[in-house]
């Protein structure tokens, strides 16, 4: 899968290149960062395009997902949802010029949708301030019904398949791809039992920008395979066969991110191995002096 589109919203220049240099960092400008560079070096060049992507949206999804959930505590621990009138229609989450995301929850009153919550996440802090609920309600924006239309058409879409019984995750951000202005909606198996880790039901929706048509749908899985023991102390890492890439995709950096653990990926389309940890993307020599630990289970996309 080709993902090439470049997000309005950019990540600090780090300058430290801890040592990376090889004939390929020549080639890069000279301020690129130190993760540029170990791609450069290290990924094989038909794939660094989609690694390095794959790192940097993995990463937003996990900070736009953490988001929505601490500010949620924050929200409850204000009794912001005390009473509220309505029937609950979800958040959103909203990138903001200094790098800090709003995040605003919706309900429908009488007929209309409107926001009734909202609080902030410190990204630097790593934390929620600004909980308070809305009172008045206020009506959404022209920015928010954009977004929450193409969430709805994503969420609507016959078939969709999601690996557990609870509600998706979802995750809605602008894009710019080569100009054209786009909404992307990633919908994500929700993870509620400790001990089991969905690893499939991930989608990867390009929307409009009006927010009114599917322009492309990518599925990451076929079938939905589930991590046993994936809160266990005792489970080094985790690991999946991989059908629908030749390299590992956002979702895997996400999921490394969000259950704190190595993910192996097996790439079928070309046989190599890749691991997934921290937020970035490595390949793995399969020789005996790097084998996988031992895993829990091992599972099939």
């Amino acid at each position: 899968m080709a993902m090439a589109f470049a997000l309005l919203i950019t990540l600090p220049v780090n300058r430290a290149h801890a040592g990376y240099e090889c004939d390929e960092t020549r080639q890069l400008p000279p301020e690129a960062d130190e993760e540029s560079r170990r791609i450069a070096c290290e990924i094989p060049e038909k794939y660094r395009s989609d690694v390095a992507t794959a790192e940097f949206v993995g990463r937003l999804i996990r900070l736009h997902d953490s988001a929505a959930w601490l500010t949620t505590d924050a929200l409850q621990a204000a009794h912001a949802f005390d009473d509220i009138q309505g029937s609950g229609r979800g958040w959103l989450t909203l990138a903001r010029d200094d790098g800090d995301i709003d995040v605003r929850y919706f309900s429908e009153q009488e007929g209309r949708i409107v926001a009734m919550a909202s609080a902030t996440l410190d990204a630097e802090a790593f934390k929620a301030r600004d909980a308070r609920r809305l009172a008045p309600p206020e009506p959404m924006t022209e920015r928010e019904q954009r977004l929450m239309r193409a969430r709805n058409l994503a969420l609507t879409t016959p078939g969709l398949g999601v690996c557990t019984k609870h509600a998706p995750n979802t995750v809605i951000v602008e894009s710019d791809d080569d100009g054209r202005q786009e909404i992307l909606v990633f919908v994500m198996s929700a993870w509620v039992i400790a001990d089991e880790a969905p690893l499939g039901g991930y989608h990867m929706f390009r929307v409009s920008a009006d927010g009114n048509t599917v322009l492309s749908h990518y599925s990451q899985t076929n079938a939905c395979p589930m991590a046993s023991g994936a809160s266990s102390e005792q489970a080094q890492a985790l690991t999946v066969t991989h059908l629908t890439s030749a390299a590992p995709t956002m979702f895997h950096v996400f999921m490394s991110l969000q259950y704190r653990k190595p993910l192996y990926v097996s790439t079928t389309q070309n046989g190599l191995l890749w691991r997934v940890e921290r937020g970035r993307i490595f390949m793995v020599r399969t020789d005996k002096d790097s084998a996988m630990p031992e895993v829990p289970s091992s599972t099939d996309s």
